[in-house]
């Protein structure tokens, strides 16, 4: 079924941004489907990810990356993440760290964090702290706490410890919403 006007396209998105927020994936990806114009990022984000759900029906992880790569041309740096996700579960590491990279570079501090995760198991200890470092900057929960303790260790120098103390206290809250989130969502 084609949609015969803009105005029908939005309302079907807007459907189906309902329907996803209330995790009513398979309806919502009929609707995303119906209204995709081929270029809409924030549609093909959405598809992607749906079809990246290996515990839903329609797991599809070529299609996954098909509508994955036309958002992260349009720079959605959750489309490269994404798109890191499915090459690394693929065993594609280097394009999987492409991708993580130009997310973590133009500001997802998801990425950031996976990418000093993946840094530190190689070995290359100054990339790790260089990418930890910048999800820290970027605001990543686990990536600030492990900023603060490393400074009140004094490992970031003597002059960093009442940043660390401060940056701790300061991140308790976010800390806790980040976990409970994982938690529930078993999302990184």
């Amino acid at each position: 079924m084609t949609v015969s006007s803009a105005g029908d396209s939005e309302e079907l998105i807007h459907q189906a941004y309902e329907l996803y927020h209330q995790r009513e994936y398979s309806r919502a990806r009929e609707l995303f489907e119906e209204a995709f114009d081929g270029v809409d990022p924030y549609v093909a984000v959405h598809l992607g990810w749906i079809y990246n759900q290996k515990d839903l029906p329609q797991y599809d992880p070529v299609k996954s990356e098909e509508y994955y790569v036309i958002a992260a041309k349009a720079g959605l740096t959750s489309a490269h993440h994404g798109l890191a996700g499915l090459y690394y579960e693929q065993g594609k590491k280097d394009k999987a760290l492409h991708h993580c990279s130009e997310a973590s570079q133009a500001g997802n501090a998801e990425c950031s964090w996976a990418l000093q995760s993946i840094y530190k198991r190689e070995g290359q200890l100054d990339l790790h702290k260089l990418v930890l470092n910048r999800a820290a900057e970027q605001g990543h929960p686990l990536a600030v706490q492990r900023r603060s303790i490393d400074d009140i260790l004094l490992r970031n120098g003597a002059r960093h410890f009442v940043r660390g103390l401060r940056l701790y206290f300061l991140n308790i809250r976010p800390l806790f919403r980040y976990v409970m989130k994982t938690r529930i969502d078993g999302s990184s």
